[in-house]
């Protein structure tokens, strides 16, 4: 057979025939019927050209035609032609690929989206991993690839992890057409660590076992299914022999797959039945759900899942006294562990696998290979141990544990776990079972414990992307001010991240804790710091200096992955495309950038601006912005169109109407944005300095104006895991959940799992607690109001009824400030901003027994920081 290369000339002879019969088709017809032999036959000149013209295109297109056809023909069409096998499995798939093996892997590319994204993240967490251990004595490397078929796995792994790098590799399948294929793509490579084996996969068995090589149990480094396991029937028994051959000291598991939603408007959707059990059965490390749109239209996707895991053996300790010990936090742990549903598999009474007596039972190896030992998992069907008789713990639908009261969060972590019919496989019996260990994707994450676990709760669905792209506050003026230190362990508001990031670095605080309740806020701050982590200083400037980058996608996925936590991941995997143009111009702030350029291009001061940004003094500053930009940005329609307007207040700059209520105490609207802006100009070079309003005029940072996690010399102390091992991330509010939730018909009507980040703190762990502008957005509360009795706490669960959780709503704020003298030291201070320049909750501070006193009040026209986005700056002293 000729090759593709010699082929290509006469391909192109024949398409350039067919079109010269067809342009020429009616003279060449009148030639023929006139001067050839075959004239005495006119009524076939012009079927025969006809045909020759399609039978020479389809000959220069048969190697682009080819593909499809066999595909159409072989899976819609030949199934109802031929006789149905009426042997087993293995001839049923021979039968069905038979016709198709030699094209399978130019076919499903398209089809079977996400199987490099999964090989990708095996290399990486692989990579990282190996890392960890460093030079430490490690067991032989052994990969196994189950349902590989043709073995492009295999092949494709080799260019993100080299296959050198595994003892040995084996390609489990059942289907001999497409393991053919894989023998003749192994030979070609020259692998001889690589070998194919053809067997069922719920019974698979390694040489090195038969021979008794290794034991078994934990003999697996890497097991990888790739759209097999929800081809495969028995995928219990397939996902039980997995969890027991898996090293459970450093195996991981990847598995893509198709999966089945619910509704399809839901950014979290269920996968079928596979993952669920995937899900119990293993640790999670990452998972994402997507959807493939190869056809381009916006009826027709189909819903994948990803899903990195290891053994549900590993040691998470460090991780559980990470989240549980060093920041307060007990999610994802209950007691004794995640409460997850029973296996909906149960115990088959085969012997283990080491069983000596397995030949004597008839048991062939190949093919009857026994089920391994799965342990107390595995519970019967019937006869379920429900009062704790030596398995484990039972927790009861009714939300007991041997009598025990569970907590709402472990009732929550039940609820979610489970679904509505998580327990179909077993009777649909609600019954759940305490298998003692964390089943949290936080637990598990491979390098840093920064992310603390959160429950996704509804509350969350507000929040689609991130409402801040950079930090508005002075971080300067704060380590300056407040006198940070390396002594200090700080609570924050995480925002964009830029401003803790500039405590880490200018002061190497001991402990940061930075809480939002916005996930999306949280993803940014933890992006910055696995990039920091995971990239060179190039490829970072590029996503967070320049907002773009063109390989993110690929980088987060091959660099960054291992150093995010599983919903970091998922929702950078999702919004990739947010550094595709310009990071800065994403979120609710991006578009009030937007809506700035747009003004300022219509104004035709566009060039002005960059003037600004590009002066060199703060005179030459002042002079554009008075006499070219300020006319434009403070004239009456803008103000009233824009700055004045609530939604756009809300939405693209995050102010609620009871920060609005604040600064109306000392004026207009626009006497507010006057005094904020004009000072500005002459406070600071925005080239060089101030970063703040570079970006916001420019678009983007450039080396020397920006924050400093940005700098060289930032980025590298930043790599330090002495610094940025004193981030922890709270995605949860700083006591509960804010007024600016509880608005309209949210207001009072929710309920909902809280663990408060101040509450899961020790007594006096605190040094300062800096909050930013929030406290702005509390109700006001009476001056008449005592504060809530010694001991009184904020409601785990809002009240059934609205008006009285209403009513407990207006006290918010003084829970928070007692919660804040609790957790703060002798001499430490609360510090806030506020757009009012003596707030009226300075007096609950005072109520509760702090000392009280202004850092700074914008007064007089002067800028109290390069931001000077607040009108003033206040500590409350725990005395």
């Amino acid at each position: 057979m000729p090759s593709e290369s010699s082929s290509l000339p006469m391909r192109t002879a024949a398409l350039t025939l067919a079109g010269l019969i067809f342009v020429g088709f009616k003279p060449l017809e009148i030639i023929l019927q006139h001067k050839t032999p075959i004239s005495v036959f006119p009524h076939l000149i012009s079927p025969l050209l006809t045909s020759l013209t399609v039978l020479l295109s389809l000959f220069s297109f048969y190697p682009h035609i080819r593909t499809p056809v066999t595909y159409i023909w072989n899976c819609f069409f030949r199934p109802f032609l031929i006789t149905k096998p009426s042997g087993d499995q293995r001839e049923h798939l021979d039968a069905f690929y038979q016709g198709q093996a030699d094209v399978y892997d130019s076919t499903r590319p398209y089809l079977l989206k996400g199987r490099e994204m999964m090989l990708q993240l095996m290399a990486s967490h692989l990579k990282a991993q190996s890392a960890l251990v460093g030079g430490a004595a490690q067991k032989k490397k052994i990969w196994v690839d189950i349902g590989g078929g043709t073995g492009w796995n295999i092949e494709a792994m080799d260019e993100y992890l080299p296959i050198s790098t595994f003892d040995a590799v084996y390609l489990i399948d059942l289907c001999e057409p497409l393991l053919a294929v894989a023998r003749k793509r192994f030979a070609k490579r020259g692998w001889k660590n690589v070998h194919v084996l053809c067997q069922d996969a719920s019974r698979f068995v390694l040489p090195e076992w038969k021979t008794g090589e290794v034991d078994p149990r934990g003999s697996v480094s890497v097991i990888t299914l790739s759209y097999s396991l929800s081809m495969i029937p028995t995928f219990y028994p397939l996902l039980d022999r997995c969890d027991q051959v898996l090293d459970p000291g450093q195996g991981l598991i990847g598995v893509v797959d198709f999966y089945a939603s619910r509704d399809s408007t839901s950014t979290r959707e269920r996968a079928i039945g596979t993952a669920k059990y995937l899900e119990y059965k293993m640790g999670t490390i990452k998972s994402y759900n997507g959807r493939n749109n190869f056809l381009n239209t916006y009826f027709i996707s189909i819903p994948y899942y990803v899903f990195l895991g290891c053994s549900r053996q590993r040691d998470a300790t460090a991780a559980a006294r990470a989240f549980q010990v060093e920041a307060g936090n007990k999610i994802g742990q209950g007691q004794g562990g995640l409460i997850t549903p029973v296996s909906p598999f149960f115990k088959t009474g085969f012997p283990p696998i080491s069983d000596p007596n397995a030949n004597a039972m008839g048991l062939n190896l190949d093919h009857d290979m026994p089920d391994l030992s799965i342990g107390p998992s595995m519970l019967a069907e019937t006869n379920m141990p429900t009062d704790g008789d030596g398995t484990g713990k039972i927790w009861s639908a009714h939300g007991t544990l041997n009598g025990q009261k569970q907590t709402m969060v472990e009732r929550e972590g039940a609820r979610r776990a489970i679904g509505s019919d998580g327990m179909a496989a077993l009777g649909k019996q609600q019954t759940i079972y305490d298998v003692g260990a964390p089943l949290s994707p936080f637990h598990y994450q491979l390098r840093k414990a920064w992310r603390v676990p959160y429950l996704e709760e509804k509350i969350h669905e507000q929040f689609k992307t991130h409402i801040y792209g950079w930090t508005w506050e002075d971080p300067g003026i704060d380590v300056e001010r407040l006198n940070i230190t390396k002594d200090d362990h700080i609570l924050a508001i995480t925002s964009a991240g830029d401003n803790v990031l500039h405590y880490a670095i200018a002061a190497g605080v001991e402990r940061i804790h930075a809480v939002d309740m916005n996930p999306c806020q949280g993803h940014i701050l933890e992006l910055k710091l696995a990039a920091i982590q995971a990239l060179e200083y190039a490829d970072f400037w590029k996503i967070f200096g320049e907002g773009r980058h063109s390989d993110f996608d690929t980088l987060l996925t091959t660099k960054i992955a291992p150093f995010l936590s599983s919903h970091a991941f998922a929702y950078w995997k999702t919004h990739s495309d947010q550094f595709s143009d310009n990071f800065y111009f994403q979120g609710f702030s991006g578009w009030a950038l937007r809506i700035v350029q747009l003004a300022f291009a219509v104004a035709g001061v566009s060039a002005d601006v960059k003037r600004l940004c590009n002066a060199s003094t703060t005179n030459e500053q002042n002079k554009i912005w008075t006499e070219k930009l300020r006319p434009i940005f403070l004239n009456k329609v803008v103000c009233k169109l824009f700055l004045a307007n609530p939604i756009f207040t809300w939405r693209t700059m995050g102010v609620p109407k009871n920060q609005v209520n604040c600064f109306l105490e000392d004026g207009t609207i626009e006497d507010f944005i006057k005094a904020t802006l004009d000072p500005v100009p002459l406070h600071s070079r925005l080239k060089d300095v101030n970063y703040h309003y570079f970006l916001c005029l420019n678009g983007r940072y450039t080396p020397s104006s920006c924050p400093s996690y940005l700098k060289p010399e930032g980025f590298k102390t930043m790599k330090s895991a002495q610094v940025n091992n004193a981030f922890k991330l709270h995605t949860d509010t700083i006591l509960k959940y804010e007024n600016m939730f509880m608005e309209k018909e949210v207001r009072g009507l929710m309920k909902f799992v809280i663990y408060s980040v101040l509450r899961g703190l020790g007594d006096e762990s605190l040094t300062k607690i800096i909050v930013m502008d929030s406290l702005d957005w509390f109700d006001p509360i009476p001056k008449s109001t005592p504060l809530p009795p010694t001991g009184a706490q904020a409601l785990d669960e809002l009240d059934e009824s609205p008006e009285d959780a209403y009513e407990h709503l207006k006290s918010e704020l003084d829970f928070e400030i007692l919660e804040m003298r609790r957790v703060l030291k002798p001499g430490g201070n609360a510090v806030w901003r506020s757009a009012a320049k003596y707030p009226w909750y300075r007096q609950r501070f005072e109520l509760a027994g702090f000392k009280v006193h202004p850092i700074d009040i914008r007064e007089n026209g002067k800028a109290i920081d390069a931001v000077n986005m607040y009108a003033s700056f206040w500590r409350a002293e725990k005395v």
